[in-house]
């Protein structure tokens, strides 16, 4: 298995998203659980990195994989998947990756 190795960006994500839960539910738990079950995926994408889809379209090297209303982005190196982005899928991926249309 793949080193799993979390962008400042994707912890940023992934903090705001727990927060969010937090703040909408007044229960801490859904954030404790949602970080939970993406922990579980990024787990999974390192034991099999060709998993998801590519998304050349955003950036070369990119896979993408959707989780319970998220999108987690990774890229493959030779001994690590690199956790680029955890992105809500209301989210505007194009612009969070600076993709001019």
């Amino acid at each position: 298995m793949r080193i799993i190795r979390v962008s400042p960006e994707a912890e940023d994500d992934l903090i705001q998203a727990a927060e969010y839960l937090d703040r909408e539910t007044g229960n801490p738990e859904f954030g404790h659980r949602l970080h939970d079950g993406l922990d579980h995926v990024m787990e999974l994408i390192a034991e099999n990195p060709w998993m998801g889809r590519a998304r050349p379209d955003l950036e070369e090297g990119l896979r993408a994989f959707h989780h319970a209303r998220f999108t987690i982005f990774w890229r493959l190196h030779v001994d690590t998947v690199e956790i680029v982005r955890v992105l809500h899928q209301r989210q505007d991926v194009e612009r969070e990756f600076g993709v001019k249309r």
